[in-house]
């Protein structure tokens, strides 16, 4: 065992975070949470208020929210398309070589299936070892069927055009391609989403549908009932469109609906949720204190009024609660689904009072507590604050623990099995202390895992070395950290134990790029394992095993593939 931050030497009195653009706060496909963001929270720079995103305003040099005159939340950033985790195998993307790379999760071998062309996203089917890459360098959708154990078969599915996003149905059932929003469509692509039904009745070819969905595609989420697919909603700019997704048979035009001017000012800034099962779909305006909500099963559009502009909105995983963040006045706003949708006219439900405590997000947990049910951790990034509180949603107590943390913080997961959350913190740029070990610990980068039970924390710093990502293991017990510092060459992955909240230290060969937890495998022992992928000419992945504390490395993944221990 070797440790990353050896060669970090002395202390340097100042920091960096690796920075990546804000988008939507949610695990990624591998289970991690990749890019996250820069200190300061999303201070950004401004000589004016024309310089700032609509419905921010500059006040002495930075895009501040009028409401309360503190810059705006900074979630978890994606950057790259994340590997897709089946039962038994890793596809990844090595998109530079034009490869799709299989690694078994039993024996760490390695398949390098070329697929050419450009790809730029890699979807798995749930619970079958059946991969689909999207490749808009050869316009086509590509499946990769790895389900006998053998050698995994490729078959290419053509589309009239290019697309660069790719959703699958939770079924695995169907698929739907479009256009990033900010990305120049290929000709005639504007607004076209490619319905794929991946497995037609009595088997063949998937059958492929252009549909036309609006202007500027940036959310597809599937309506499902008795887990099947039956359609696909597609959130565009200024409008939501519903495509059936019938057995047998094209889909008909699909309707549309005019989202409110509240819910497309702000398109590129605001936030879109919806329930798990697709039914409900809500848009989280930054300019405006409401919320559109899409009734997929009425087909019908509402707004709820809020007592403030909410800064974050999140939906907890049975669907059954939303929660609204209002910073400004250190509030939330719980929104029972789909009772407090029932009467629009009648008003929510009064906001609970955080106490002073100015919240600006909430990570909510993906298990319920056996005890008091779904439940959440408030924090914000915005301003500096150590601060975080646990909020019950079905009793609406708020928990606060305003010394528990040494740090800022930046961003918090909470791990699968819902009993400790790991906060990654951020430097202080102006301590308010004299004691040079404190000033250190303040200006350090580092990350604490924090027990939910005892509310006890344990703070691991990183000397300078910023965090990339982090993951959990399926079991929950146990969580990866990644490090990565490009100025110093310096990347490196910290095994963490939960239940002990004791973290061990590996040097990594190259930059991580993705993270995330093995699968359990059905019918036999499972240990706990963590992947990395990296970035490096010819392609590098390394497995960490959080139970023998051991870290291998396969490199090179065109030619004699081989384990560096």
């Amino acid at each position: 065992m070797t440790n990353a931050r050896a060669a970090a030497g002395v202390l340097p009195l100042f920091f960096y975070f690796f920075s990546g653009a804000c988008s939507s706060a949610s695990l990624d496909a591998a289970g991690g949470y990749p890019g996250l963001g820069t200190g300061g929270g999303g201070s950004l720079a401004c000589g004016s208020t024309a310089d700032c995103p609509s419905g921010l305003i500059c006040n002495n040099g930075t895009c501040v929210s009028p409401a309360d005159n503190e810059p705006p939340e900074t979630k978890q950033a994606v950057a790259g398309p994340p590997p897709a985790a089946t039962p038994h195998y890793i596809f990844t993307l090595d998109a530079a070589d034009g490869l799709i790379v299989r690694v078994s999760f039993s024996d760490l071998s390695i398949e390098a299936i070329p697929i050419g062309g450009a790809p730029s996203v890699v979807e798995a089917q749930p619970n079958v070892d059946r991969a689909f890459v999207l490749n808009p360098g050869r316009s086509m959708l590509q499946v990769l069927d790895a389900t006998n154990g053998g050698p995994t078969s490729l078959e290419n599915v053509p589309f009239d055009r290019q697309q660069d996003v790719l959703n699958l149905s939770p079924d695995g059932a169907w698929a739907v391609a479009s256009t990033d929003p900010d990305t120049e469509p290929d000709e005639g692509a504007e607004g076209i989403a490619t319905v794929v039904q991946l497995q037609p009745p009595g088997g063949g070819m998937p059958v492929t549908y252009d549909r036309a969905v609006g202007y500027r595609v940036s959310n597809v989420f599937f309506r499902v009932v008795d887990g099947a697919a039956t359609s696909a909603v597609v959130v565009a700019k200024d409008s939501v469109s519903q495509i059936a997704l019938a057995a047998s048979g094209p889909p008909p035009l699909p309707p549309r609906l005019s989202l409110p001017e509240s819910a497309v000012a702000d398109f590129g800034d605001r936030g879109v949720v919806a329930t798990s099962d697709g039914h409900f779909i809500l848009i989280q305006s930054f300019t405006d204190p409401s919320i559109t909500v899409v009734d997929v099963d009425g087909w019908a559009i509402s707004q709820l009024s809020l007592s403030d502009i909410p800064t974050d909105l999140e939906v907890e995983p049975s669907g059954a609660v939303a929660v609204a963040v209002l910073r400004a006045t250190a509030k939330v706003q719980l929104i029972d689904l789909p009772g407090d949708l029932a009467d629009v006219d009648g008003g929510l439900p009064t906001p609970l009072d955080l106490g002073g405590f100015n919240a600006g997000q909430i990570a909510l947990s993906p298990v319920d507590d056996p005890v008091t049910g779904p439940f959440g951790i408030l924090f914000t990034n915005a301003t500096d604050t150590n601060e975080i509180a646990r909020l019950d949603l079905n009793s609406g107590l708020v928990t606060p623990y305003p010394d528990a943390l040494l740090k800022l913080v930046q961003a918090v997961g909470i791990s699968p099995n819902g009993k400790t959350a790991i906060i990654v913190h951020r430097p202080q740029a102006n301590p308010a202390t004299t004691d040079p070990y404190e000033l250190a610990v303040a200006e350090d980068t580092g990350f604490s895992m924090f027990d939910l039970g005892t509310a006890v924390a344990q703070l691991t710093r990183t000397n300078g070395v910023p965090i990339s990502a982090f993951a959990f293991v399926p079991q929950g017990d146990a969580a990866a950290v990644a490090l990565r510092d490009d100025t110093n060459l310096i990347y490196g992955v910290d095994s963490l134990d939960l239940t002990q909240l004791i973290a061990q230290s590996f040097t990594l060969p190259s930059a991580p790029e993705w993270l995330g937890g093995f699968p359990v495998q059905t019918g036999v022992s499972s240990p706990r394992r963590v992947f990395v992928t990296q970035i490096f000419a010819g392609g590098r992945i390394s497995f960490l095993n959080l139970d023998a504390e051991t870290l291998e490395t396969v490199t090179g993944f065109e030619l004699n593939s081989q384990i560096d221990q």
